[in-house]
């Protein structure tokens, strides 16, 4: 029992380390990337996903007000 606990532990440890690991590369590059003036792909994406999002809501639930206030929650 214990050794499935601290193994669950270590992963868990080595989980947050490589996701703080991914974060820091990520805004170093949009560091970068804002500072020479480049457009980010993966703010289009964004906008993408959000109108996509809103637009199902909208189909959804007929109510453009809602769809509008629900998509950015998701």
């Amino acid at each position: 029992m214990e050794s499935t606990l601290s193994t669950f532990v270590i992963q868990a440890l080595h989980g947050l380390v490589y996701g703080m690991l991914l974060f820091l590369v990520a805004s170093g590059l949009t560091l970068v990337f804002g500072m020479m003036d480049v457009l980010n792909i993966a703010h289009a994406a964004f906008y993408m996903l959000g109108a996509y999002l809103g637009s199902t809501l909208l189909v959804a639930t007929g109510n453009f007000w809602l769809a509008l206030a629900l998509a950015p929650l998701g």
